[in-house]
């Protein structure tokens, strides 16, 4: 009888530790003061492009702790609201992208990310899988943040060799103007709880 009482109890205390280290994730949503836009080359300038639409979420705690941990990031962007200075570039741009058949730009991570805080400063790497033009790739995203306020903001640049997605960089009048194959990626997001 008295194992059975010792066994109950425990169980009881494992149950109340576990519910103590338990951590509480709170979602943070971009703003619409984020921004994300494409860079590159071409034999005949520097080109940019703006995502004028996407929706970035992500799941973080830092509760009164020297680290902030993030998990369960999801970026989706159609490709059809990247923007460029003419409508050619932008038509050209569909068409290497591969827009009537991958019409969305995504990535997503399951991963749990722990960053040390110094001050309201963090960096770290969130690997996940970067989806564009229908080729997935597991990635390493390397970013820097602030927390004030219960607010977040991220940035960061990412190259992608357009040839690692199967992307044709694109050209025009007759292939006598080539776009380089390397582009950037440029966060820079603000997340509000």
């Amino acid at each position: 009888m008295n194992s059975i009482k010792w066994l109950i109890i425990l169980a009881a205390l494992s149950l109340i530790g576990f519910q103590a280290k338990a951590q509480v994730f709170t979602k943070y949503q971009s703003t619409e003061t984020s921004t994300v836009s494409v860079t590159g080359t071409s034999t005949l300038h520097n080109w940019s492009e703006k995502l004028k639409k996407f929706d970035v979420s992500f799941l973080s705690n830092e509760s009164g702790t020297q680290t902030i941990v993030v998990k369960d990031v999801q970026f989706k962007a159609q490709v059809g609201n990247l923007e460029s200075e003419s409508s050619l570039m932008s038509d050209k741009t569909f068409t290497a992208l591969k827009k009537a058949k991958y019409p969305l730009i995504s990535f997503v991570s399951d991963q749990e990310t722990t960053m040390s805080l110094s001050g309201d400063k963090f960096s770290g790497k969130v690997s996940g899988k970067l989806t564009v033009a229908g080729t997935t790739k597991e990635v390493l995203i390397p970013i820097e943040g602030t927390l004030e306020n219960g607010a977040i903001a991220i940035s960061c640049v990412y190259p992608i060799s357009m040839s690692d997605y199967g992307i044709k960089p694109p050209t025009a009048l007759f292939g006598s103007i080539k776009s380089g194959n390397d582009i950037q990626v440029h966060f820079n997001l603000k997340f509000n709880k």
